[in-house]
């Protein structure tokens, strides 16, 4: 009767361990939950574009890989350059759309992290526009706008920070 006594105690701490756990679990799904409805829609708009930038740069490295393959092969001049240089060239660009498919979900869930590397990226983005001005291309002055748009916003809006920390 004692070891039957035993047993059961066992038995209902390992459901109790496994309940807190699932308490834990449900917990933290809904800390995430409630803080992504929270973000502010504009950041979610960022992270909109993010997910887009990451599905062009998945195409793109797709369509380089295959691209360069064909080139190697039809102009046999270029020999294994246009093969290794497509094969760079891809894995970078899935590299890129891997990264932002997280930044992309780091904006929308509201991770902080994310807003961080979308600010630098920004910054990034500010001096490439700004250098390609001085050269004379007057039409990175658009892209210069958005860069400044979506830094100014991720980095001083208070509410973005607020939600974000």
């Amino acid at each position: 009767m004692a070891v039957r006594k035993k047993s059961v105690k066992k038995k209902s701490a390992r459901k109790s361990t496994r309940s807190n756990s699932n308490v834990v679990k449900a917990q933290a799904s809904h800390k995430t939950s409630a803080r992504s409805s929270r973000v502010p829609t504009g950041a979610k708009v960022i992270s909109v574009v993010y997910y887009l930038f990451a599905v062009a740069f998945l195409v793109g490295g797709i369509g380089v890989f295959i691209g360069s393959s064909i080139l190697s092969q039809v102009l046999e001049s270029l020999g294994p350059f246009a093969a290794v240089a497509g094969t760079v060239a891809g894995t970078v660009l899935i590299l890129l759309s891997i990264l932002h498919f997280f930044i992309a979900r780091g904006l929308w869930t509201g991770a902080n992290w994310a807003r961080i590397v979308a600010i630098i990226f920004a910054a990034i983005g500010v001096a490439s526009s700004l250098s390609s001005i001085i050269t004379g291309n007057f039409g990175s002055i658009v892209t210069l706008a958005i860069h400044l748009i979506v830094g100014g916003y991720l980095l001083l809006n208070k509410r973005v920070k607020a939600t974000f920390n």
